[in-house]
Formats: structure tokens, sequence, C-alpha cells
């Protein structure tokens, strides 16, 4: 009796392990992070560009790795409109090719994920990879979130998850891509605790007339920032003014063409 009760349990274990296991693999295959979502044309050149970020005294700090694809039509390098459909197996390679460009044992580089990337169950797996790839260097994580995105309390979980595991690695998350109003700050907000820093367009805050309404502008922004403990970067850089903005709020990390062009050539990382 003992004996067939312990056997019994043994083969409820096996078929136990067996269901996990196949809802693991089901779970796998129909990712969007680590299985593309759509057909990628290889036949187009893909690669990363990169672009210098500056810090608040002017001294180079790191690079963002920008997705660009080449059309041999046009023949000229253009931002992939299919970047949703690219998977953490197919920016591997094109990490790696980045990598001979930078020359120096310091600073960060910064790469660009989806928000389907950062709640794959790989993703911890991708950036301890992309971590030890590109050491002595520091990995920075950048994320953004569309205006059809809306994600379900599975999926915040699973992203809140991977945020905490991305400090615990010494990985830097940045939400991108900020905009100036009450909507989109509703809509990120979840977020917060668990970032470690946020970009802002510079775009987004330059009124082009007296009819243009900016719900949070960059002041409210900083104050934010300082409540939850994250830091502010800025991006798209074009003028003195916004030097001196970015100096008057004491935001650290800057980028923009007035800094330093998207380039694919060799880098002098000084």
């Amino acid at each position: 009796m003992i004996l067939n009760i312990a056997m019994l349990i043994i083969l409820s274990l096996f078929i136990i392990f067996g269901v996990l296991i196949t809802i693991n693999l089901f779970w796998a295959k129909h990712q969007n992070g680590i299985y593309s979502t759509g057909d990628i044309d290889m036949s187009y050149r893909y690669g990363y560009f990169i672009q210098s970020i500056i810090d608040e005294n002017g001294n180079k700090a790191g690079y963002e790795a920008l997705l660009r694809y080449y059309d041999p039509v046009d023949q000229k390098w253009k931002f992939p409109t299919n970047f949703k459909d690219f998977s953490l197996r197919e920016i591997i390679p094109l990490l790696k090719d980045v990598l001979p460009r930078l020359n120096e044992e310091s600073g960060f580089l910064s790469i660009n994920i989806t928000l389907n990337q950062m709640y794959d169950l790989r993703y911890e797996w991708f950036i301890r990879w992309a971590r030890g790839t590109i050491y002595p260097m520091k990995l920075r994580i950048e994320i953004s979130i569309t205006d059809d995105y809306k994600p379900n309390l599975l999926v915040k979980r699973n992203i809140i998850k991977n945020l905490k595991k991305s400090k615990e690695l010494d990985v830097d998350v940045i939400l991108e891509k900020i905009e100036s109003t009450n909507v989109f700050l509703k809509k990120v907000k979840w977020m917060f605790k668990d970032i470690s820093g946020i970009k802002i367009p510079f775009s987004q805050y330059r009124k082009t007339g007296d009819d243009q309404w900016v719900d949070i502008n960059m002041g409210e922004w900083k104050r934010i920032a300082t409540s939850y403990g994250f830091e502010i970067d800025v991006t798209e850089l074009e003028n003195s003014d916004d030097i001196e903005l970015a100096d008057n709020l004491k935001l650290k990390y800057r980028q923009g063409y007035l800094i330093d062009k998207p380039n694919y050539g060799e880098s002098d990382f000084k």
C-alpha cells in the first residue's frame, strides 16, 4: 500500500514536471522579445550607429547605440520601422559589431530594447551576456512606451521584476522619449520606483507658438525625479540655450546633434 502511494506520488511529480516544461516551452516560443514577430529582411544591412553622450562638465561619458539599416535602393542609412519585430537574439551579433569601434576601457554603452523584450523570460540572460561582452564599459538599457502599448498586470509584474533584476546587476534602465502630458505621466508612473532614470527630448519642450500647451515642464520633471530618486538625461540638444537649461536644472547626461551626430565609423572615445 505504502509502495503504491509512493509510486503514485512519483508519477504525479513527473507529470507536473512535464507540464511545467511544456508551458515554459510554449511561453518561450510565443515571446516577442526572443523570437521575431515578423520577417526581418536581412538583405538589408543592419547595424548600430553610435552617438556620444557627455556629462555636465562636457566630458564624454558614454555612447548610445542606435539601430539603423542600409537601403541599397536609396543608398542611405535609415531608422528601421520594424524595430519592434527585432528579437534579443538578433541584437546580439549587431552589438558584437559595435565593440571594435569602441576602443576605450571606461564609460557606458546604452542600447535600446522594446518593452516586449524587457518582459521576456530571457531578459536576465541577455543583460548578463551583454554586460560581460562590453566589459569594462557599463551597460545601460533604454526603453520607451508607445501610445498603443497597454500592458496587463502580468506583463507589468514581469517588467518590474526585470527592472529590479537590472538594478541587482548594476545595469541602469532609462525610460526615454518622455512626453510633456499628464496622460503620458499616468501611463508610465508605475515604473518610476524601479527605473534608474528618464531621458527627455528637448523638442517636446520648445514652444512653437502661444497656443502650445505643456502639462509638465522641465522643472516639474526635475521635482518628480527627485521625489522618486532617479536621474534625468536630456537629448536633442541643438543650441546654447539647451545647454544653459540643462546646466540650470543640473542635468547630468546630455546628447544631441550639438554634441555629436550618430556615426558608423571609428570612434575616438577620449
